[in-house]
C-alpha cells in the first residue's frame, strides 16, 4: 500500500514537473463572426466580412495595448480595433477568400508581441472560379487611404482606354477591384475574371495621409490562377497623399494576354 502511494505520488510529481515545460495553450476567447456564413459552411461570395471581439492585452489601459492579426490561410492582416467597454475591442474587417477550404483565425498579440489570446478556427468553403490574375494590395498603418490602379490598353491599340480604381470599380472589362479601404491596412483586390488581348498596367497611388505623419509601406502580392508569383513593397512618404492626383504612382507591374 506504501509503494502504491509512493509511486502515485511520485507520478503526480513528474507530471506537475513536464507542465512547468509544456504551459497550458494560448486562451481561445476572441469571438470571430463571418457575415451570412457559419463555420463549416459553403459560400459563393469572394469578399467577406468579418467581425468580433478581442480582449486587451494590458486590462488596465485605457487604449489598446497590442495588435491584432486576421489570418486567413496562413497570411496575416493587421486589423484595426474599437472600444467596446468592459475591456472588450471590437474589429470589422473585409477579406477576399479563395476556392476550396479557407482558415481563419484572429490572434492577439500584447505589445512585446507574444501571442496572448486567439480564436478558435473558422472554416469557410469557397465555391469560386480559379481566377486568372489577381493582386492584392495591404499597407502597415492605420487610418490612412492607399489606392489600387489598373490600367487596360488592347492589343492593337495606343491609348489606355480602360481604367479600374475606386471611382470606377468595373471599369476595366471581365475585371474589377473589389474593396475600397479608406481606413488603413487593406487589402484592396483587382482581379482579372476573363482575360483578353493587350497589357494591364498597375499602380499605387497614396491618396490621403489622414493623421498618419509616418512613411507607409506598401506591399503588393500577385497571383495567377491563384498561386502567388510575385510580392514588391514600396514606401510612401507622408508629402506623397495627393488625392487623385497621379504625379506620385508607383507603377510595378505590366500583364500582358496574347
Amino acid at each position: 500500500m506504501k509503494k502504491l502511494l509512493l509511486f502515485s505520488l511520485l507520478v503526480i510529481f513528474v507530471l506537475s514537473s513536464c507542465s512547468l515545460f509544456n504551459p497550458s495553450s494560448v486562451p481561445q476567447t476572441a469571438v470571430v463572426t463571418v457575415s451570412g456564413i457559419e463555420s463549416g459552411q459553403t459560400t459563393t461570395n469572394r469578399v467577406i466580412s468579418v467581425s468580433g471581439t478581442v480582449h486587451n492585452p494590458d486590462n488596465s489601459a485605457t487604449t489598446f495595448s497590442g495588435y491584432i492579426n486576421l489570418v486567413l490561410n496562413s497570411t496575416q492582416y493587421e486589423m484595426s480595433v474599437t472600444s467596446a467597454g468592459d475591456n472588450e475591442f471590437q474589429f470589422n474587417h473585409d477579406v477576399v477568400i479563395v476556392n476550396g477550404r479557407n482558415e481563419l483565425q484572429v490572434k492577439v498579440y500584447n505589445s512585446d508581441s507574444v501571442l496572448v489570446e486567439e480564436s478558435p478556427i473558422y472554416v469557410i468553403i469557397g465555391d469560386l472560379p480559379t481566377y486568372p490574375f489577381r493582386v492584392e494590395l495591404t499597407w502597415n498603418t492605420d487610418y490612412n487611404d492607399v489606392d489600387l490602379h489598373a490600367y487596360y490598353i488592347p492589343q492593337g491599340d495606343t491609348t489606355w482606354t480602360q481604367h479600374c480604381w475606386y471611382s470606377d470599380k468595373s471599369g476595366i472589362t471581365n475585371a474589377f477591384l473589389d474593396v475600397d479601404d479608406v481606413d488603413g491596412f487593406g487589402p484592396e483586390n483587382f482581379t482579372i475574371v476573363t482575360e483578353h488581348p493587350g497589357t494591364y498596367k498597375m499602380a499605387l497611388r497614396y491618396f490621403s495621409a489622414h493623421s498618419v505623419t509616418s512613411d507607409v509601406t506598401c506591399t503588393v502580392k500577385i497571383y495567377k490562377n491563384e498561386n502567388l508569383v510575385s510580392t514588391q513593397t514600396h514606401v510612401f512618404s507622408e508629402s506623397q497623399a495627393n488625392g487623385d492626383d497621379a504625379s506620385n504612382d508607383w507603377y510595378f507591374y505590366d500583364y500582358t494576354v496574347q
